[in-house]
């Protein structure tokens, strides 16, 4: 069947029986080979299977759950710790109430197959109610006619009442010459809100206050006030007349309880200074009779530039007087620029030095003289709302320290207390 040179005879000194034995060796080796191919290839198909179900489990599997506020990550079996009630994440329920759900402090068991929700956020505080600002009367306009020989003058005003009842003080404040009311605008403000009463007119001649009635042979004639043609007794007439119709109107202010005349202050830029500190002498000369007051009202002054003679408004008189050259509670404010305003302020300086020895040694609350000598040249109401200077905020304190905090009784004036 075979040829000799058959490669089972090469070499093989068995001859044809051994070469029997050979082929069934070489049939052996195949069929070994053949069952280790079977088996890697279920092997494989094995692997694959497995590699295919790990795939599945990870698609289908829950994303993992954010740890809370307050949780914290457990090691061994795994999962977030849920922060307990009772501490930071979620309040307690009061003592002795059932836990929502279940029975006390029990927690409901999560449903087979889920992740326990997370605990919701803590509950913010209340937000505090910002506090409420005061609220300020409104401001009033009013007008009066003084009450004087051969006719009346028709002056304008603008009142800011209190808001302390009958212990607010009452402040009067008297423009410059050539000024008006609205000179005052960055003081007012300031002093409202504390409180104060506040009286801001145009004087005479200034203003709205121009108009004057005068009676004569053909009846009332009305004329118009012009500031740049007035005499001294013009400025005499702001003292004797316009103040004293003022002060009226605040003493029917007092007996309403609206404010205390007792605890008056004014306040008087250049030429306005003078009006006040003539008014102040003014005030403190009123004749005194047994169970009647009359006058002695005016407690503080603010003089913004004082000047010592404006067109014969003189001041000297006023600083000769016992109770405002010694004890009334005065402020000086100058600009130390103008060489002409500082002399006239050093000078009304001086008076009052010579009835109060020793005053700037004393300490503030037992101080009643108080001198401002600024590095500018400005001077009065253009002192006011000049950024470093502080002139609103000293005044307000000259006022809080030398009324507020005294001992002024207040009681009513134009009717007797029953």
């Amino acid at each position: 069947m075979f040829a000799k040179k058959d490669r089972a005879f090469v070499g093989n000194p068995a001859g044809p029986g051994n070469w029997k034995n050979q082929v069934g060796k070489s049939v052996s080796k195949k069929r070994r080979i053949r069952c280790e191919l079977v088996a890697l290839g279920l092997g494989a198909v094995i692997l694959f299977g497995l590699s295919s179900l790990r795939l599945l489990a990870a698609i289908q599997a829950p994303p993992p759950q954010p740890v809370p506020p307050g949780g914290s990550i457990q090691g061994g079996a795994g999962g977030v710790a849920q922060p307990s009630r009772g501490t930071t994440g979620q309040p307690a329920p009061p003592t002795g109430m059932p836990a929502p759900g279940g029975t006390p402090g029990a927690k409901p068991a999560p449903a087979p197959g889920t992740q326990p929700a997370p605990s919701p956020p803590p509950a913010k505080p209340p937000a505090t109610p910002p506090a409420k600002k005061k609220v300020l009367p409104n401001p009033e306009e009013v007008s009066l006619r003084t009450n004087e020989p051969g006719g009346s003058v028709e002056l304008h005003a603008t009142f800011y009442p209190g808001s302390n009842g009958k212990e607010s003080v009452p402040i009067i404040l008297l423009h410059s010459w050539k000024g008006s009311r609205a000179d005052f605008a960055p003081l007012v403000p300031g002093l409202h809100e504390k409180g104060h009463a506040l009286l801001v007119p145009d004087l005479r001649g200034h203003g709205l206050s121009r108009r004057r009635i005068v009676a004569s042979p053909r009846g009332l004639v009305t004329e118009t006030l012009d500031a740049e043609r007035f005499r001294p007794a013009d400025f005499g007439a702001m003292v004797q007349y316009d103040l004293e119709a003022w002060k009226r109107f605040l003493l029917e202010r007092n007996d309403a309880e609206a404010l205390n005349i007792e605890r008056l202050c004014v306040i008087g830029a250049e030429m306005g200074a003078g009006v006040a500190l003539n008014w102040a002498l003014l005030d403190w000369s009123w004749p005194q009779y047994p169970g009647m007051k009359q006058g002695q009202d005016v407690k503080a002054l603010v003089l913004l530039s004082p000047q010592w003679n404006f067109r014969g408004l003189e001041v000297q008189r006023a600083l000769n007087h016992p109770y405002i050259s010694s004890t009334m509670s005065i402020m000086l404010i100058v600009g130390a620029g103008d060489s002409r305003a500082l002399q006239d302020a050093d000078r009304i300086l001086g008076f009052l030095e010579r009835a109060r020895p020793g005053w700037d040694k004393l300490p503030g609350p037992a101080r009643s003289l108080f001198f401002g000598k600024l590095n500018t040249s400005l001077q009065g109401t253009r002192l006011l709302g000049v950024q470093g200077l502080n002139v609103e905020e000293a005044i307000s304190r000259f006022i809080e320290l030398r009324l507020v905090k005294q001992d002024f009784p207040w009681r009513k004036r134009l009717t007797k207390e029953k």
